[in-house]
């Protein structure tokens, strides 16, 4: 993937670095000490020396090179594939500063708050500009629009620390999160990258759950008329987000909002045996891109009045508020047909003659 192979660029030129700054770490100690060794730089003080040499087992007061690394009989390393892989895995790899488990000279803190490794550092940078291509050059195919996969785990991103680090969105789209997939989880979790090159702060709203209602409500965000057909929509995601091992978020409730105005403009009711899932996978789509929502209960003769669908990009892409105007829009004209309907209905009733008897 584009995004993986800039990283992977990032890593050896970070790893060239670090052997250029042993190098002359090492060209400064002999200009004191011309019989510097291993030993000699393992006791200079400097911490970035562990990531190239280690305590010998058999002797702790000497030092070696760690596994992979091949030094020169002067001490200097060469720029060998095998060193530069070496130095990628023991510096650039490293995990993020307070990582549980894992001593504090293992882990790297850089980045705007400083609780950053190099994957995330760099990940940034790369994960705005495939949203930059993303945006200028995604296009629908078979009437599906484009979504963006990432493997976060395999890629070792985490998104609260891409966003500190400043994911920055298109301009003109700054104000609108970008949605992914990430295809670590079975099936595929949703995520949204905001816009951060400003604030670094991650965010990702939550919200309550309450039991005694039977759902989960929004104190920030407006609730629609018909709160028992949201109650049921919401108790239906709430479910998809239990399968899939996640909690209730920002995400969670824009796909509530968007499964509210399609059954709205589908006209479901709250009474209504709904049940809502995503697709599985096949050749043309990976599970979990497209949102379903049925009635159980066929309440129409005709099938398709029973089902309604939206590509869960698309789902996504809307901020709950916004989506939750469109559905009382939708309500308004779904209850002026009825009251065209029913005046109709009168009129064709008062102009009936009656029949003599």
């Amino acid at each position: 993937m584009p995004v993986e192979t800039l990283l992977a660029s990032n890593r050896q030129d970070e790893a060239k670095a670090q052997i250029a700054g042993w190098n002359a770490l090492v060209d400064k100690v002999r200009q004191s000490n011309p019989a510097v060794d291993l030993t000699a730089m393992r006791s200079h003080g400097n911490g970035r020396v562990h990531d190239f040499i280690e305590a010998n087992p058999s002797n702790p007061r000497q030092a070696q090179a760690r596994p992979g690394i091949t030094f020169n009989s002067d001490g200097s390393l060469p720029m060998t594939p095998q060193n530069v892989a070496a130095q990628g895995t023991y510096y650039f790899d490293k995990r993020p500063q307070g990582t549980q488990g894992i001593p504090a000279n293992q882990t790297t803190g850089i980045g705007y708050h400083g609780d950053s490794d190099y994957t995330n550092y760099y990940g940034a940078g790369a994960v705005s500009r495939a949203i930059a291509i993303d945006n200028a050059y995604a296009h629908a195919v078979g009437n599906v629009a484009p979504q963006m996969h990432l493997d976060m785990q395999r890629l070792r991103f985490s998104e609260p620390l891409l966003e500190h680090n400043g994911i920055t969105l298109p301009q003109g789209n700054t104000a609108n999160p970008h949605p992914y997939w990430n295809t670590s989880t079975t099936p595929p979790t949703p995520g949204l990258f905001q816009h951060t090159q400003v604030s670094h702060q991650h965010i990702s709203p939550t919200l309550v759950f309450t039991p005694q209602l039977g759902g989960v409500i929004s104190p920030s965000e407006p609730s629609p008329p018909d709160n028992a057909l949201l109650e049921k929509v919401r108790h239906g995601v709430n479910e998809l987000d239990r399968q899939a091992g996640k909690s209730w978020d920002d995400n969670s409730e824009r796909l509530s909002a968007s499964l509210m105005l399609m059954a709205v403009e589908k006209g479901f009711k709250a009474e209504d045996d709904l049940k809502f899932g995503f697709n599985t996978p096949t050749d043309k789509l990976g599970g979990g891109e497209v949102l379903h929502m049925w009635r159980a209960d066929h309440v129409s003769p005709d099938p398709a009045a029973n089902r309604v669908h939206m590509t869960t990009q698309e789902a996504l892409s809307v901020p709950a508020e916004q989506r939750f105007t469109q559905v009382e829009a939708a309500q308004q004209v779904k209850a002026e047909e009825i009251q065209r309907s029913q005046q109709q209905e009168v009129t064709q009733t008062q102009s009936t003659p009656g029949r003599s008897l």
